[in-house]
């Protein structure tokens, strides 16, 4: 933990204040608020600095998504001051707590200490994941609740049925929803384990209908009031991209959907989910044919023997957020969906279930030490690499 703190405050101040994270002190101050097409003079906006106002700001200027990260930015700006070091200290302390919500979370599915420990030292390095434990935006809140929502899911997939967890379950849910409006893959994922695991959601149906009503209610009370709107103004921009896709089919970020751009939408996000997709392509390369060894034995009995279970619930997580940006990139007409900060919520598993196969490697010895170090070079020096050029 001392590392992955450590890891999360070099460079946390002096790094670049850029465009998005500009965004979020607008929104969490309600400088964004507009009365008849006009921004209010500076002199007024500390009067007009109140709840209804961030919400107001946030449909504007992010249509409504990660609502409950802006309203708790506004209330820690007013107590710690609008600076670049208190706007990140707000991700950097969510950005420690993932990591340890994911030790719990690796040890609830494979109740191994080696693995726990793997995963953690790996949750501390991962690029991506430090990358927004300094970044005033939403995407750490989100992938907290997500990852308590998993923590909860887990202990009632795995027999604490009991109707507080299923409460619970619905609360941390709602939140993530709420965070961030693309944790929905990974909340429908969990719909969809339970629904695989018959017996299950047989004797569980009423509490899993509950728990998502409880998710619907919360979730609905925002949509209704506000949350609609936002995915109005949202619709609209995505007309714009589309627009952009055509007139510029050089800009990789507006490229128009076809089975081409699709297959490297794919590849962008496995390489980030690894770890490395902060860094140069040709590291990038060099660096997945390393990472992808583990998966050479997955399917060999001793790697499976007696977690083929928790092994299938991670690949379904893992690759949620890749058959959702599929479906939103279909849907929308360009592949933005693919940019990878939509991807990370899956990042905590894809970290768990490489975890666990780097501990089978290790174990029966088809590389031992040598891989294990090799493996965690590969990813630190894609860690530090990013912490020395990212600016």
């Amino acid at each position: 933990m001392t590392f992955a703190t450590l890891l999360r405050f070099i460079g946390l101040e002096q790094k670049k204040f850029w465009i998005d994270e500009k965004w979020s002190v607008m929104e969490a101050t309600s400088y964004y608020v507009r009365e008849n097409n006009k921004t209010l003079p500076i002199e007024e906006m500390k009067d007009h600095n109140t709840v209804i106002n961030v919400i107001k700001s946030n449909v504007q200027l992010d249509s409504g998504n990660g609502i409950i990260y802006f309203l708790s930015l506004h209330f820690w700006l007013k107590l710690f001051g609008t600076t670049v070091l208190s706007l990140r200290i707000l991700s950097l302390i969510t950005g420690i707590l993932v990591v340890v919500v994911l030790g719990l979370l690796t040890n609830q599915l494979f109740n191994n200490k080696f693995i726990t420990i793997i995963s953690l030292f790996y949750c501390s390095i991962h690029p991506d994941l430090i990358h927004f434990s300094q970044e005033g935006r939403p995407y750490n809140f989100a992938i907290l609740f997500t990852l308590i929502s998993s923590l909860f899911f887990f202990k009632i997939y795995y027999k604490q049925t009991t109707l507080f967890n299923f409460i619970v379950y619905g609360f941390f849910a709602s939140l993530s929803l709420l965070s961030h409006y693309s944790t929905v893959y990974i909340l429908s994922s969990h719909f969809i384990i339970s629904i695989l695991n018959f017996n299950f959601f047989k004797k569980n149906w009423e509490k899993i209908f509950f728990s998502f009503l409880l998710i619907f209610l919360i979730v609905g009370i925002w949509m209704l009031n506000f949350g609609f709107s936002g995915l109005e103004i949202m619709s609209h921009k995505s007309e714009l991209y589309i627009q952009k896709s055509f007139l510029d089919p050089t800009n990789s970020t507006y490229k128009a959907t076809n089975l081409l751009s699709l297959s490297q939408g794919w590849a962008q996000n496995i390489i980030s989910l690894f770890g490395v997709s902060l860094v140069s392509i040709g590291v990038q390369i060099r660096y997945n044919i390393i990472l992808l060894l583990p998966f050479l034995f997955l399917f060999t009995k001793p790697f499976v023997a007696n977690y083929n279970k928790s092994i299938y619930i991670l690949i379904i997580l893992i690759f949620s957020s890749l058959f959702y940006a599929t479906t939103l990139s279909l849907i929308s007409g360009n592949i933005l969906p693919f940019q990878t900060l939509y991807g990370v919520f899956s990042t905590p598993y894809t970290i768990i279930f490489l975890s666990f196969l780097i501990h089978r490697v290790f174990l029966h010895n088809y590389f031992g030490w040598t891989f294990f170090v090799i493996f965690f070079m590969v990813i630190t020096t894609s860690s530090f690499q990013f912490l020395l050029n990212f600016k």
